[in-house]
């Protein structure tokens, strides 16, 4: 499999991650690995350093490098786990969605009298594929659930 690793030093919660020092190297799974969390091994004459995000591209997602480990000499295990932001950006990115709380009162239309979000408040960011509540039915079949709280760069599109 194809695997492009890179170093990213954004927070883990950035929507739209900052690439760099990509290397492609072909990975090998291991026996009980899923495309959510994958276990992948390959052989490394030297381990690439300061590598900690990647997209594997049969998978078509990126992923945290969440552990490394050394098996034999060339030869290393590494665990990811998918990075749903980063992956699932372009399927959201304009989707239709409904307003439910405003961080300022530029919004006419709604009313929002509970606390504003500061960055010494508030911070995170919550994605979910799950539409538990059944507030809307995509017609793609993927619905998603976003909760933005804190102070946030303007995404650029």
């Amino acid at each position: 499999m194809t695997v492009i690793l890179y170093n990213v030093q954004d927070n883990r919660t950035a929507v739209v991650k900052t690439l760099s020092g990509a290397v492609t190297y072909n990975g090998y799974l291991r026996d009980a690995s899923d495309v959510i969390n994958p276990v992948m091994t390959f052989e490394f004459d030297n381990y690439p350093a300061n590598k900690n995000y990647a997209r594997i591209e049969e998978f078509n997602r990126y992923y945290f490098i969440t552990n490394i480990v050394h098996v034999r000499e060339n030869l290393y295990e590494i665990h990811f786990h998918v990075d749903v932001l980063m992956t699932y950006w372009d399927t959201f990115k304009y989707s239709r969605c409904v307003v439910a709380r405003s961080e300022t009162l530029r919004v006419k239309d709604l009313v929002d009298n509970r606390l504003w979000a500061t960055k010494d408040r508030f911070t995170g960011i919550k994605v979910s594929s799950r539409d538990p509540f059944s507030l809307v039915n995509n017609p793609n079949g993927v619905n998603w659930v976003a909760i933005v709280t804190g102070i946030t760069e303007q995404i650029q599109a």
